[in-house]
């Protein structure tokens, strides 16, 4: 029971020579300031998201850490009071300070481990806690047992629970200021915090002490009291030490912890997330997909909407440039997705070039306006280190529930859509419909059946004769593919090439009418056409490939051709796509000796500005200003300049689609240099063309050779 000043009896004497060991009182703030280290740190822990179990012990750890180092400063204290009596120390009550010091404390955690603090409840979890830890100080000051009989000023008690309260409600607000802070800045206020807490504690301490009065009766003669000083000293610096160990203990476990922690979450976030862009890998992505399937079927969430993103002949960057060039695309591409999606928008990175988008919205124009934009962004050139190339992207949109109930259906929907996409031309988006799934059937068949088509050398060049303006001579044939299926019939190019492009392998394509038409061709010389030249079309995406120089000058000697024999055919739209790298991959084939036209002159993108530092030899005038020739005067206009226009630049002149004898003498008035088309020879397989060679018989009156 506590007893106060007024309640001193006239028959005691007060002790007025009470000290306190300088070096212990230091070691006690000390203590104090260790004890507020890792309560900063354990009650950052406890506020964390994690499972019931793990709160629980950090707040137990927290709890014995801060309420035993708050009791460790108190007792070595308390030793470093010397009074001029003995005193020993109650054990029962000396136990309970302690229980009473880390129960508080274990309270403060609860509070400083809710998702928020507010202001109401740190002051009354504040008020509390000055309450328990003046509580804990009294219960030792009352386990501390001598003669004399502790007397205590009211004023004084009262300010140092006031200084309690007041440093609980500090703590809390600190605690709460550092919740997810770091950095080095951070930590030093962490320390500050730390030294400002501890002093805050100590003082407390030393409050009461002010308010406390030893006295004895009267009859108790002072002078014969033995000094313990000694003791004490040695007392207080084993707790200390104690303390500090089991503080230290404490800190390095936290620390273990969170490493391991770290490591874990490290660990996570290479199984859900891809490598390379940080996103949400196929098998997360699926997981969360699912769930928002449940919840939509029990009406918990709106219908959503599923977008699959693919880049359109992306395998040519990987196969052209190198595997870090296509690293650099995706990160490009992931941020310009990111830049048009939406917070709550997910984002993920199946495999390779294609990515998946969650956007919580049915289909509606908001979605339509997202697949618009991506398409958008996703067509600007890409700045790579040394180059800069021109890709597109085909999205397929699917509904959920609407286009599938599960993850795979509705994952199957989207691609079936943004398959019509590509296989449309790209660089679109198409919402899913039922009835796209036998149009990719087909299409899948028949990509498998071009494969082994080109495998088993089944595709057949056709060849059509170029025929030189002036002297009516053939000097070259193009070289074009031609497709026989067994169970279909004739496969027109353009549909059997899109899938090859589509698909990825339409370099096979090239390089099987290449090595044939070489071969052929080589025939031909030896049957006396010593002069003839073969044109073979070079795809787009071929176009990018490195290897392509190493593997012409390779074909050409293995047939014993020279390079004067071969004509590379790009189009204009294949050159301007990638134009770096067009212009780099073309001058190394002329550096061959190989002869470069481009096909379809007029018809895409406008070169003119590009068209001097072309490496070319040749332009091929589009077949859509020949054909309505001479009906259309504008188209005779663009035919005669882009004539003119090529002779200044020393360039030669191919008109293909040359079908009626006003095209043949519009053309030779103009100079047109080559001709080609129906008038003079449809596309022939090589036995006969064989023969038509064998029948032709050139003349300087081109309109006679007609046959």
């Amino acid at each position: 029971m506590l007893h106060f000043i007024s309640d001193l009896p006239d028959s005691y004497q007060v002790l007025l020579n009470c000290t306190h060991s300088t070096g212990l009182v230091l070691l006690s703030y000390l203590v104090a300031v260790a004890a507020s280290v890792p309560a900063l740190n354990l009650a950052e822990r406890v506020a964390e998201k994690q499972r019931p179990a793990i709160k629980q012990l950090w707040r137990g750890v927290g709890a014995l850490s801060l309420g035993g180092g708050i009791w460790a400063m108190h007792f070595i204290a308390m030793l470093a009071f010397e009074p001029p009596v003995p005193f020993t120390f109650e054990p029962t009550l000396t136990i309970l300070s302690l229980v009473i010091a880390i129960v508080i404390c274990y309270v403060v955690m609860w509070v400083i481990g809710r998702p928020e603090l507010s202001l109401p409840l740190a002051f009354v979890a504040s008020v509390c806690a000055g309450i328990g830890i003046a509580g804990m100080h009294y219960t030792g000051m009352a386990a501390m047992q001598s003669v004399a009989q502790q007397f205590y000023r009211g004023d004084l008690f009262v300010l140092s629970i006031l200084i309690a309260i007041v440093a609980s409600f500090a703590a809390l607000l600190l605690a709460n200021f550092f919740r997810g802070r770091s950095g080095p800045k951070v930590n030093a206020f962490k320390g500050l915090a730390c030294v400002i807490m501890g002093g805050a504690i100590w003082s407390m301490h030393f409050t009461g002490m002010s308010a406390l009065t030893l006295a004895v009766p009267a009859d108790i003669e002072i002078n014969t009291i033995i000094d313990n000083t000694a003791g004490n000293v040695s007392m207080a610096i084993a707790i200390a030490i104690t303390t500090i160990l089991i503080i230290a203990a404490s800190v390095i476990a936290m620390r273990v912890v969170k490493f391991l922690e770290q490591k874990d979450q490290q660990l996570k976030q290479l199984t859900q997330h891809d490598r390379l862009t940080g996103l949400l890998n196929g098998e997360t992505f699926a997981s969360l997909l699912n769930e928002r399937l449940l919840k939509s079927q029990r009406g918990a969430i709106s219908p959503f909407t599923l977008l699959y993103v693919d880049l359109d002949n992306f395998h040519r960057v990987n196969n052209s440039l190198s595997h870090t060039a296509g690293d650099q695309v995706i990160l490009t591409t992931k941020r310009r997705i990111r830049a048009v999606l939406s917070d709550d928008d997910l984002l993920c990175r199946l495999v390779g070039d294609e990515f998946l988008i969650l956007k919580s919205l049915p289909f509606n124009k908001d979605t339509q306006d997202t697949a618009r934009r991506i398409v958008e962004q996703l067509s600007a050139p890409y700045e790579l280190d040394d180059f800069r190339i021109k890709l597109s992207a085909s999205i397929g949109v699917a509904h959920a529930p609407q286009h599938g109930h599960d993850y795979d259906t509705l994952l199957r929907s989207a691609h079936i859509a943004m398959r019509y996409a590509k296989k449309s031309g790209g660089n679109k988006a198409t919402l899913f419909d039922s009835s796209l799934n036998q149009e990719l059937q087909d299409d899948i068949e028949l990509e498998h059946d071009l494969q082994v088509a080109i495998q088993q050398q089944q595709l057949t060049p056709y060849y059509q004769p170029l025929i030189n303006a002036r002297t009516g001579e053939v000097v070259a044939l193009e070289a074009l593919a031609r497709w026989q299926h067994p169970q279909q019939g004739f496969i027109s190019p353009e549909r059997f090439v899109s899938l090859a492009e589509n698909a990825g392998f339409v370099s096979d394509l090239d390089n099987a009418i290449f090595t044939q038409a070489c071969a052929d061709v080589k025939q031909l010389r030896n049957m006396g056409h010593s002069r003839l030249r073969v044109s073979v079309n070079c795809s787009a995406l071929n176009l990018t490939n490195a290897h392509l120089p190493e593997y012409i000058a390779n074909t050409l000697k293995q047939n014993q051709l020279t390079a004067d024999a071969l004509t590379i055919e790009v189009t204009e739209n294949a050159l301007m796509s990638n134009l770096s790298l067009a212009i780099d991959l073309l001058s190394k084939i002329r550096d061959l000796g190989v002869r470069v036209s481009i096909d379809d002159f007029g018809s895409g993108y406008s070169s003119l500005a590009y068209l001097s530092k072309l490496p070319v030899d040749t332009l091929k005038v589009d077949r859509s200003f020949i054909q309505h020739i001479p009906k259309q005067k504008q188209d005779m206009a663009i035919t005669n300049a882009i004539i003119a226009m090529a002779h200044k630049l020393d360039l030669k002149v191919v008109a293909e689609g040359v079908e009626t004898i006003e095209q043949l003498d519009f053309l030779r008035q103009n100079d047109c240099d080559v001709l080609q088309g129906y008038y003079f020879s449809k596309p022939l397989p090589l036995h006969k063309l064989t023969q038509w060679l064998a029948d032709y018989r050139p003349t300087n009156n081109v309109r006679s050779l007609r046959l």
